[in-house]
Parts: structure tokens; C-alpha cells; sequence
């Protein structure tokens, strides 16, 4: 369903009410009205505080703690430990992308704001703007105090964002939207965070071609839970110094998460390679960093914010980036999920294998079901072992007659050039 062909729904939902019928105007009034609604639905939410306690706050891998006993009662001169501003200036620093509106049409389409459809898509820029961030301004970059320079290439990363069909921008939705196109989806779909996980890795290959500063990056999606290092390495086979951006899509559950996956979800966000996770609560898609105690730590991309023109070169940024937390039980986390990880070379990357896997089997099982897997193989070798035993001739070792049952050995290559193109 398009969202200008979205019907009204009930106060309090997700979704926002149908606007008024207007003759030769209708998608512009209907985006006005969503527009409008979210600003209503969210904006108060981040104008609010939200009470951060004085037990330790992870976010994406670093831990903000009171040092002893006594430090969480100190005060800065605003009154504020200094363990919480300094995870304040952290939670700042990351790049907040929300819905926007009036900006030029995707093209196909008279869209003009991604209200109502594009959240998952939104949290999924805030992901791949944090490996950005990792891997041209590093970890330990924070927008307050930093250099003129690496100002300037904070906004360079912003205006790969911005929401334009230009070229210029490779991480537009208008990008995004242009994959989602040629893999059969439409804009103004929902979309599902292991569909965004191939949008990022279509977008970056393309932009790979025209941007320098993005050719020693990799993009990896996992296949069924499953990270192939046997594939992984081949990715590395030509340059073993290039960064890797692993996305392992995910289902935690049938209906609702199960909760013994809770202390894999935030043992993971702990790893320093942690870069996120695309997911949220049912029908509200979010951008998780961290935690503190049982609540998840996000970034929301529901507020509905103007198209911010980023000609200038002192545009503003300031739409970019959120000052207020937000927190949502574990509990309520919705099962499907992509959580990525940024590694800088190969050695990272065999370095997060390590640190992974005795946190991928949840503490009241015996590792049956993991969060995910790695796997030696290579993906083309289990689907062609996979293809052999489901069409293979099957002969009985305990008899010596020839009048078994015969089977069919089908050729099974057409199958696995096309599986093969989505590794």
C-alpha cells in the first residue's frame, strides 16, 4: 500500500488520520497532514527529559559509568555528573535522521515526505551514517570540540544524506529508494530491516564507483543468520586493509521477542564493532545504540523535520542530531532486526568472531538457538551441498537389488547463479 493511498486510522495508532479529500491536490494535502500529525505525535518527546539513573550506560560500545561510589553526586556547573555528559556529548554526536518533508518527488512517485512508510528506511541512514562516522572521523570522534576540518567532513558525510535526486548524494532516500526500485519494491512501502540491509549494501557499492573516500569500504549481509567468513575473506582478498560494514539480518522470536535473546541484544551493543540496530517496536521502527539496565537506548526518526537545503557550506546541522534520549523496554523490542557491526581491516573482523561468539548463545540454552551464527563456509558451497542432498540419487547401502527407487539428479547451477548474486 503507498502511503497517498493509506486509509485513515484510529487516534493513538501508529499511523496518522486520512486527511480530507482534494481534487488534483490530494498526495500534497495528505502529506501536509502527516506531516503535521508527527510533529504532533512525536515533537513533544523531544522536548522532554528523560531520567537517566546512575547505573552504567552503554552506547555503541563504551561504557559511562560513575568512577567510585561518590562521583555520581558530584555536578558539573550545570548540575549534571559527569559521566552522563559525557555520554550526552557521545549520544549527540550521532547523526539523527527523521522523516522529512518538501523535498523534491522520488522520482515515479509525487512523493514529498517519507511520513508514514519510511522509518525503517531512516533508521537504516542513521546506521550506515554511524559506520561512516567510524570509519572517516573514528570512534572516539564527538562533534563538540572538534576541529574545523573534521567538521567539514561530518557535514560531506551529512550531504550524502541529504534529500535530494541529485547524484551528489548516495545515501539519499531518493538513493535508497532508486535500489528498492530495481529489487522490485516501491517507494512509499514499509520495509523490513533485512530489506534496508540490502538497500545500504546496493547504495554503497554504487557509491563506491564515484567516491574515493568510500572505495576501501565493504558492505556484507548476512544469509539466514548466518555470517559466511569463508566469504567475508574472499571480499578481503585483494586488500586486506579495507573497512567492513557487516549487517546480520535477524528474527528473535514469532510474534514478539523472546526474552532469553535480551542479554545477547545488549552483550552485543558492549562489542567496540557495534555500530547499531535497525529495528524498534511493532510498526514503529527505531535506531537502537545502547542501553542502560533493561531499557534500550534510541535514536527515533519519527518527528517530521523540513528538507534542510545543504548547498551552503555552513548549513545547519542542528536537525541532525537529537539531545534528548530515548529509552524503550527490552521487552517491547520487535524480533526482526539487522544488527551491523563496523570493522576497520580483516584482523578487525576476525578480532569481532572472536568477541561474537560466546555472546550469541543465550544464557538458558545450550547454544540450539543463537542470535546468529559464524560459519567457515563459504555460502555457495552449503546451497550447493544443500541442492545435492534435496535432488541427489539416494541409494541404499543395505541392499544389493537393482530395483530401488530412482531419482532425479537435477542441475542445480541456474539455482545457484542466482542465489549467488545475493551473496
Amino acid at each position: 500500500m503507498k502511503c497517498w493511498e493509506m486509509a485513515g486510522m484510529k487516534l493513538g495508532s501508529e499511523e496518522p488520520p486520512a486527511a480530507p479529500e482534494a481534487s488534483n491536490s490530494e498526495p500534497p494535502l495528505k502529506e501536509k497532514v502527516y506531516a503535521t500529525w508527527y510533529r504532533l505525535r512525536y515533537g513533544w518527546q523531544f522536548h522532554s527529559s528523560v531520567e537517566i539513573g546512575g547505573s552504567p550506560i552503554w552506547l555503541l560500545g563504551v561504557c559511562y559509568h560513575a568512577e567510585d561510589p561518590t562521583e555520581s553526586k558530584k555536578r558539573t556547573g550545570e548540575g549534571v555528573p559527569p559521566h552522563v555528559v559525557a555520554f550526552m556529548e557521545h549520544y549527540h554526536s550521532l547523526t539523527w535522521m527523521t522523516y522529512r518533508t518538501k523535498f523534491e518527488p522520488i522520482p515515479g512517485t509525487p512523493l514529498t515526505t517519507d511520513c508514514g512508510w519510511g522509518c525503517m528506511v531512516r533508521s537504516g541512514q542513521m546506521l550506515l551514517a554511524t559506520a561512516l562516522q567510524f570509519h572517516l572521523l573514528g570512534r572516539d570522534w564527538r562533534l563538540t570540540g572538534s576541529s574545523r576540518a573534521d567538521q567539514a567532513l561530518h557535514r560531506t558525510i551529512l550531504r550524502w544524506f541529504a534529500d535530494t535526486p541529485t547524484g551528489r548524494c548516495p545515501f539519499s532516500l531518493h538513493s535508497l529508494m532508486e535500489q528498492a526500485q530495481a529489487q522490485g519494491h516501491h517507494p512509499g512501502d514499509w520495509f523490513g530491516p533485512s530489506q534496508v540491509a540490502t538497500l545500504v549494501r546496493g547504495c554503497v557499492e554504487q557509491a563506491k564507483r564515484e567516491y574515493e573516500a568510500l572505495q576501501s569500504l565493504l558492505v556484507y549481509v548476512a544469509h539466514d543468520c548466518t555470517v559466511y567468513a569463508g566469504d567475508v575473506e574472499q571480499l578481503y582478498r585483494d586488500n586486506p586493509e579495507q573497512a567492513l560494514v557487516v549487517l546480520v539480518p535477524v528474527r528473535l522470536g514469532s510474534e514478539s521477542l523472546n526474552p532469553i535473546y535480551i542479554p545477547c541484544v545488549k552483550s552485543l551493543m558492549t562489542l567496540d564493532y557495534c555500530v547499531g540496530i535497525i529495528g524498534g517496536k511493532p510498526k514503529h521502527s527505531v535506531y537502537f545504540v545502547g542501553f542502560q539496565d533493561n531499557q534500550l537506548l534510541h535514536l527515533d526518526p519519527h518527528y517530521c523535520q523540513s528538507v534542510v537545503d545543504m548547498t551552503p557550506n555552513s548549513f545547519d546541522i542542528k536537525s541532525y542530531h537529537c539531545r534528548t534520549p530515548r529509552k524503550l523496554l527490552a521487552e517491547r523490542m520487535d524480533p526482526s532486526c539487522t544488527i551491523g557491526f563496523y570493522c576497520r581491516n580483516l584482523e578487525e573482523f576476525q578480532r569481532l568472531q572472536e568477541q561474537a561468539k560466546p555472546l550469541l548463545a543465550p544464557p538458558l540454552q545450550k547454544g540450539v538457538y543463537p542470535f546468529f551464527t559464524f560459519s567457515d563456509q563459504h555460502l555457495v558451497d552449503v546451497l550447493r551441498d544443500s541442492a545435492g542432498i534435496r535432488f541427489g540419487t539416494l541409494t541404499n547401502s543395505h541392499s544389493d537389488s537393482t530395483d530401488g527407487e530412482d531419482f532425479v539428479v537435477v542441475d542445480c547451477r541456474t539455482t545457484l547463479a542466482k542465489d549467488e548474486s545475493c551473496v
